[in-house]
């Protein structure tokens, strides 16, 4: 997501916050991992089924297909569905709009991004506040700011 948005008054507009970078859990080299837990990969998540050690580089190629596996040093990695991979997830979402937007709806969507609708109601800069807590227990926050 772009960190300004310009918008009218009167606009009905929908914005994407997109946590799903501060949800990764990322791929680390020569690092030891135990089994079941989990890395993400782009947009895929792997399930470590063999506990040990990655090698010195990252795999050339990742697989994408749920249920395959790839070596990687010790370590053998599965492709899983990332709803049911352990991976964080937003569990609460609370949106934060000044007097110059009006939030009509906001929904967690596919446990990483939040879809925000809202209404422009006065000119100005207006900054849109979107604050989640994950399951893991963390709170990430991203603003955007409307220029009318």
């Amino acid at each position: 997501m772009n960190d300004s948005f310009a918008a009218s008054v009167g606009e009905i507009e929908t914005v994407t916050f997109d946590f799903s970078e501060d949800l990764a859990n990322p791929w680390r080299r020569n690092f030891e991992y135990s089994l079941a837990e989990f890395i993400t990969v782009g947009s895929f998540v792997y399930e470590c089924t063999n506990a040990g050690k990655t090698g010195a580089e990252e795999p050339s190629e990742w697989l994408t297909t749920i249920g395959q596996t790839i070596e990687d040093g010790s370590v053998q990695w599965t492709v899983r569905d990332f709803s049911n991979s352990g991976s964080d997830s937003i569990s609460t979402k609370t949106v934060t709009a000044p007097a110059g937007l009006n939030v009509g709806s906001s929904s967690i969507i596919k446990s990483t991004r939040v879809d925000v609708t809202f209404t422009v109601v006065s000119g100005g800069t207006h900054d849109l506040l979107c604050q989640v807590d994950t399951a893991a227990g963390q709170r990430h926050k991203q603003t955007l700011k409307v220029v009318v």
